[in-house]
């Protein structure tokens, strides 16, 4: 479960909102979902690709002062990725509510 208290920190976003931080240029897109559903689906390109089950090991890989926002395939486990980032001391922080099956953005197969 999400503290409240964390959850009120994370800004939810849809598509359109996800659009607008991608068009700005200074946001990192962190897609935390397995590789098999990343070549399922295909992932936004220049996300970065830290499926949750590795993101506590792989924490130092992320900028805490660099606006980050979390999707996954259905907008779950984004809020539990967001909600960990907040606790990690990251600044600004993002939730996808509507995840990569909703996402009607340019996608790629990651490498």
């Amino acid at each position: 479960m999400v503290d409240p208290t964390t959850y009120q920190k994370i800004q939810q976003i849809d598509n359109q909102g996800l659009k607008t931080l991608l068009d700005g240029g200074d946001a990192v897109v962190l897609d935390v979902r397995t590789p098999m559903e990343m070549h399922t689906l295909g992932v936004i390109p220049g996300a970065k690709l830290l499926p949750i089950q590795e993101l506590m090991t792989r924490l130092e890989e992320l900028d805490k002062n660099q606006p980050t926002a979390v999707i996954c395939e259905h907008g779950v486990r984004s809020v539990f990725a967001a909600s960990f980032l907040v606790d990690q001391g990251f600044q600004t922080v993002y939730n996808h509510t509507e995840g990569m099956h909703r996402w009607n953005g340019e996608r790629v197969q990651p490498d």
